[in-house]
């Protein structure tokens, strides 16, 4: 309210979450990106949390607060993509949530109808832009992930940063950013499939080598000609993010516990 109170031209607003994984609470922290032009950002991926949300409805008007049914498991990317082309966004840099992430949730279990319809968005948008002339790359490997989609999503990512690259400087950072979370968006997609050597060639074709953490460079080095010896160094590395998770993060119960009504 004080934020709407202060921007009277917000149409919108979202916050940075804390994350709750297996009974322990990780506090979020701003990523840089949010800096740059959310409207642009939109275009690439889901630039809040769902339930952070907030809208001004001074601002915005009915006929935009909608779902659309078409974009299942992605309704939140699409409206929110709509929202900021016409009104301004802003994240409020405090954790305002406890987002407790786990094998029920929605997100979980359709992960795969949930990639498909955010590749579909991302390509329409794209398209819009001028940026693109065919998203059938992008829409392939969102449908099965093999030798032949892997290549060509890596020329349609060089493409895309290609066309980037002549845009005017005053939007080109965001547009830039926007591509790097796309490209890590097809490579965890590849890299879920645990086949090493699909990876590796994602990687290579796409000369994203550098984009990725130094340990998972290592552990894919090898997904060519020894996947077995990527799978059980990437496993190591999943048990080590665990151990990571486990000491930058708090038992949920003590967070919670100042915030925990009484029954009457």
């Amino acid at each position: 309210a004080a934020l709407f109170a202060t921007r009277p031209d917000l149409g919108f607003c979202g916050s940075i979450v804390d994350m709750l994984v297996r009974g322990r609470i990780a506090p979020g922290r701003l990523d840089p990106v949010f800096r740059l032009d959310l409207a642009a950002l939109a275009k690439f991926f889901t630039i809040f949390m769902h339930p952070t949300v907030v809208y001004n409805r001074r601002v915005i008007g009915e006929a935009d607060l909608r779902y659309d049914a078409a974009y299942r498991h992605a309704e939140d990317f699409d409206l929110f993509r709509r929202l900021a082309d016409r009104y301004p966004a802003a994240l409020m840099e405090e954790s305002l949530l406890v987002y407790r992430v786990h094998s029920g949730s929605v997100t979980s279990r359709h992960v795969k109808e949930m990639r498909r319809t955010h590749l579909r968005i991302v390509g329409e948008n794209l398209e819009r832009e001028g940026l693109t002339d065919d998203t059938k790359d992008l829409r392939a490997i969102g449908d099965q992930v093999s030798f032949a989609t892997v290549a060509g999503v890596a020329d349609f990512i060089r493409a895309l940063e290609e066309r980037i690259t002549a845009l005017p400087a005053a939007v080109r950072p965001s547009f830039e950013a926007g591509a790097l979370n796309l490209f890590y968006f097809l490579y965890q997609l590849v890299n879920d499939e645990e086949q090493p050597a699909l990876t590796h060639e994602l990687l290579t074709l796409s000369a994203k080598w550098n984009a990725i953490r130094r340990r998972e460079q290592y552990a894919l080095r090898p997904g060519a000609w020894a996947p077995w010896l990527s799978q059980a160094s990437m496993w190591a590395g999943k048990q080590a993010d665990r151990l990571a998770y486990r000491f930058k993060s708090t038992p949920a119960a003590s967070v919670l516990a100042p915030y925990r009504m009484e029954a009457a």
